[in-house]
């Protein structure tokens, strides 16, 4: 069962944070966890086509960021991730060229549906006015 759906959204405007989602095999694990609710990398890894490892890098990576956490004990070495992020919001309109550029990437990792991968709910991605970027996580 997914993770009850926070409060509010997510307003990305850091450059660093935006360019950690510009990852194709990022966005299928949050789709996956959308999708599904708890997995392991494990688990992760046989939705997606990736190896366990790659999927574990990654959850670590998108943990880093806010967009995952640990879903507490389990038994063995398992270890389960949940969302912690459902629904998201960004701008290309930035005084800061860095944070343009990155939106702008995003935007575009988004818009191909993550290099190759089927766009789904987790990479859900509208286009608001004067460069507006939504990407919505969950129930619109």
């Amino acid at each position: 069962m997914p993770h009850p759906e926070p409060a509010g959204r997510r307003e990305l405007s850091d450059p660093r944070t935006m360019r950690a989602l510009t990852h194709p095999v990022r966005l299928a694990l949050l789709q996956a966890l959308e999708l599904e609710g708890q997995l392991t990398a494990t688990q992760a890894g046989e939705l997606i086509g990736e190896p366990p490892n790659t999927c574990s890098f990654h959850f670590r990576q998108l943990a880093r960021y806010g967009f995952v956490e640990e879903a507490g004990p389990a038994p063995g070495r398992s270890r389960p991730w949940r969302l912690t992020t459902f629904r998201m919001h960004f701008t290309d309109l930035h005084e800061d060229p860095d944070t343009a550029v990155a939106a702008r990437g995003l935007d575009r990792m988004l818009r191909a549906g993550g290099h190759g991968r089927q766009p789904g709910p987790a990479a859900r991605h509208t286009r608001g006015t004067q460069g507006d970027r939504r990407a919505d996580h969950g129930r619109p």
